[in-house]
């Protein structure tokens, strides 16, 4: 059995992976606008890549401080949060996923699928990558569990 802190970090890593890839994927549908901020670049970079390594952060430091109870109880808080943050983004996913394939009704007008705009490996891969997050929400529910 793999132990729990060996989970943390594989879970963490495949967070970050997840989130590198989801960002390349979902630039196919919504091309970035030129009056985004650098101060908005930072907040998601920081909150998709930086945000997964604080509880395996604070679990290696806790240890070697000797507070570990206490560290790890915080861990476990923002491990948990991670948890909830995971399955939103994979349900939204879904939902997002399911209504590109719907021709929606604009200002009186009938516009085409999303889907029908992006090339259909976009789509493969966008689902793909919402398996993948719907995989890693569970990881983290279990390594809540598990610590």
């Amino acid at each position: 059995m793999i132990s729990p802190l060996a989970q943390l970090t594989i879970v963490t890593i495949a967070t970050i992976i997840s989130n590198f890839t989801s960002e390349r994927i979902w630039q196919a549908f919504h091309p970035e606008p030129d009056e985004k901020t650098v101060s908005s670049h930072v907040f998601w970079h920081t909150f998709s890549y930086a945000f997964p390594l604080i509880p395996l952060a604070m679990i290696l430091i806790g240890k070697g401080i000797g507070q570990a109870t206490a560290i790890t109880f915080l861990a476990n808080i923002i491990i948990f949060l991670l948890a909830i943050l995971a399955i939103g983004v994979s349900t939204s996913s879904i939902s997002f996923l399911r209504k590109a394939k719907v021709s929606q009704r604009i200002d009186g007008e009938w516009k085409t699928p999303l889907a029908e705009s992006v090339p259909d490996s976009t789509m493969k891969l966008a689902w793909g990558n919402t398996i993948i997050m719907s995989i890693i929400a569970i990881l983290w529910i279990y390594t809540f569990i598990r610590f």
